[in-house]
């Protein structure tokens, strides 16, 4: 393959999560990431995200199942699953916002990749030209590695005061587990 990506089978939607984190080669251009995330091919489901504001592999995976539930509901805030999905992401539901906390910017350096579709295959090869267009995929806590994640950004954008951290933090737990299942937390109460 020659980059590092995770593809995770979601039981009970028949369809395949891929998940790869890309370093950016040079300034990301926002027009370009707008231009991959609309012309991605038929049947796959894209979403380029600043990797600052995910908490883990976790999140992501959270988010996705419950938006597809959202959706085979028929119940989903959005009609199109890539906003559905990036809502989701946010536990937001404007759009606008959203794309405030999650999008990629100009100062953007690392970008969490996130292909839904039917086919490893499918998702294989155009995750691997993504990376080649983007720049270099890296391992990370989202699929096994070292993370860049942000965690003073994750608990400001959204907004996990102190006081809940602490209430939380028992037995020693990792902090970045910690801010991960209270960020799950949120998505779980923005799907209600």
């Amino acid at each position: 393959m020659g980059y590092s990506m995770e593809l995770i089978s979601l039981k009970g939607y028949r369809k395949i999560l891929g998940l790869s984190h890309i370093r950016v080669r040079g300034k990301p251009r926002v027009d370009e990431v707008l231009e991959e995330i609309k012309g991605s091919p038929e049947g796959l489901t894209v979403q380029l995200l600043d990797s600052r504001a995910i908490a883990g592999r976790n999140h992501v995976y959270h988010a996705v199942r419950l938006c597809l539930k959202a959706f085979r509901r028929k119940l989903p805030i959005s009609r199109n699953l890539q906003v559905e999905l990036l809502l989701y992401l946010a536990a937001r539901r404007q759009i606008d916002d959203s794309i405030r906390i999650l999008g990629v910017k100009e100062d953007t350096r690392n970008i969490v990749a996130i292909v839904l579709g039917n086919s490893k295959e499918s998702i294989t090869r155009y995750m691997g030209g993504l990376v080649s267009r983007l720049g270099e995929a890296i391992p990370t806590q989202l699929i096994g590695g070292k993370g860049v994640m942000d965690p003073k950004y994750i608990a400001q954008i959204y907004q996990i005061e102190r006081e809940e951290l602490d209430a939380t933090y028992l037995n020693g737990s990792q902090f970045m587990n910690i801010l991960e299942k209270l960020v799950l937390e949120r998505i779980a109460l923005f799907s209600l």
